[in-house]
């Protein structure tokens, strides 16, 4: 008999004792990890639901970006008080960066002509495209506050 009553409640285990140590890991390597530690098979499925339940229901592991998680201690859960969802502040300035997202993809899209771009646009542009990124990544964090 298994000290677990489920696939995904052992896979978040083992994704915990992976992310222990407050580093940022790649999904591919807690997977990895889990699967190397789990007697039976993991299906891809299985692990990003499990993954999925573990970054929205405890507050100390957060999606850092696409791909990539950490464990950040309690600190996390204290920051994440701010976010009720009674703030009428926080849901205009959800929309506000969502309008702006919209914004820079409408004006890339108008003005930016690919087959004429030289190395250092090229990078901007990536610079760009990380700064989505991350705003994306914080609107998705608050989008859903409790």
């Amino acid at each position: 008999m298994s000290e677990f009553n489920s696939i995904a409640e052992e896979i978040r285990y083992h994704a915990r004792e992976f992310m222990k140590d407050g580093a940022e890991y790649a999904a591919k390597d807690v997977k990895a990890y889990v699967k190397a530690n789990m007697k039976d098979q993991v299906s891809d499925g299985a692990f990003a639901g499990a993954i999925r339940d573990l970054m929205q229901k405890e507050d100390q592991y957060v999606v850092v970006r696409r791909g990539f998680y950490k464990f950040t201690g309690d600190s996390e859960r204290q920051n994440r008080m701010v976010y009720s969802k009674d703030n009428p502040f926080l849901d205009l300035s959800i929309s506000m960066l969502n309008q702006t997202l919209r914004d820079i993809g409408d004006k890339l899209k108008e003005e930016v002509n690919i087959l004429e771009l030289g190395n250092d646009e090229i990078r901007q542009i990536q610079d760009v495209k990380k700064l989505v990124e991350d705003v994306k990544a914080i609107v998705e964090k608050h989008s859903g506050h409790e």
